[in-house]
């Protein structure tokens, strides 16, 4: 069985995981209240920042997706290493740097022993598999080069 060579999953995925902080946020000032919080607009403020500013975050996301997403033909293996060209071997390294990011903030940066933060980890650790996705991708086209 071959799998189809269409990056539209990825895609959806990327874009899924871009609108994701604004639920978030709108959580986030739930808890900001039942946390104990005082202030009128804060959260309020928060939110429309975001989501005001959302045209700017989302294009940088989708110029950071493109280059892994562009001439992509099908799925590799996770367990590949870095790629044979220059560009895979440079996309590859900058996906483990924004895997580590993700990480990092997911543990250092929420508090993810507390059942109310799930939903932040659970993004930000998202976030940090699929660029592992998006690496194996790169990798594999990279390896596929001869074989058109």
């Amino acid at each position: 069985m071959r799998t189809p060579k269409r990056a539209w999953t990825l895609w959806i995925v990327g874009i899924a995981l871009a609108c994701a902080p604004i639920p978030l946020i709108m959580y986030h000032s739930h808890l900001y209240y039942a946390e104990g919080g005082t202030s009128v607009d804060g959260p309020a403020m928060l939110l429309m920042s975001v989501i005001m500013t959302s045209s700017g975050w989302g294009a940088i996301w989708l110029l950071i997706l493109a280059p892994y997403l562009v001439g992509y033909r099908g799925a590799g293996p996770l367990t590949l290493g870095v790629g044979a060209t220059f560009s895979s071997i440079l996309l590859s390294t900058i996906a483990f740097g924004l895997t580590g990011l993700f990480l990092w903030l997911a543990c250092a940066q929420v508090e993810f022993w507390k059942l109310s933060r799930i939903p932040f980890t659970a993004h930000l650790i998202g976030c940090a598999v699929y660029f592992q996705y998006l690496r194996a991708a790169v990798v594999n086209r990279s390896l596929r080069v001869g074989s058109r």
